[in-house]
């Protein structure tokens, strides 16, 4: 699955979100990449919302809490935030393997190309940010959306 977006308002990028929460079934990886303040968190917020959750202002960067988990409709969001988690023994510590053995789960992973972890099927989105034309490019590649 492939899909392109551009988003000029932070609205757009919670839709966008939205639509993709109401596709996902569980199991879901998501794997985000973006630089810092690329949007992932807002998009993460709007994939919550699709699934189910009317209120996502709880939904915030895990970056210090490294995992923060959700209860929606449709099953656990476990958002999580392998910036400063680069070897397999830190992943390992927050209970990744057990996190992405839930089959009931829907696990979104920032910076998801720090992943040392098997992911097969994953649905990887890269946000690139353009801060001369007020946009954001975002990118869907693969999983079973």
């Amino acid at each position: 699955m492939k899909r392109r977006f551009e988003s000029s308002r932070a609205e757009e990028t919670l839709e966008f979100g939205r639509e993709i929460g109401r596709e996902l079934t569980a199991p879901a990886l998501i794997l985000l990449d973006g630089d810092l303040g690329a949007g992932k968190t807002l998009l993460v917020r709007g994939i919550v919302e699709g699934l189910g959750i009317s209120d996502s202002s709880e939904v915030r960067s895990p970056t210090f809490s490294l995992v923060n988990r959700h209860r929606t409709p449709c099953g656990t969001v476990y958002h999580v935030d392998l910036y400063r988690l680069d070897t397999l023994r830190q992943q390992d510590s927050i209970g990744l393997q057990e996190i992405l053995a839930d089959e009931t789960a829907f696990v979104l992973i920032e910076w998801g190309d720090q992943l040392l972890l098997p992911h097969e099927g994953a649905l990887r989105i890269r946000i690139r940010r353009d801060d001369r034309r007020g946009r954001r490019s975002i990118r869907v590649d693969g999983g079973k959306v």
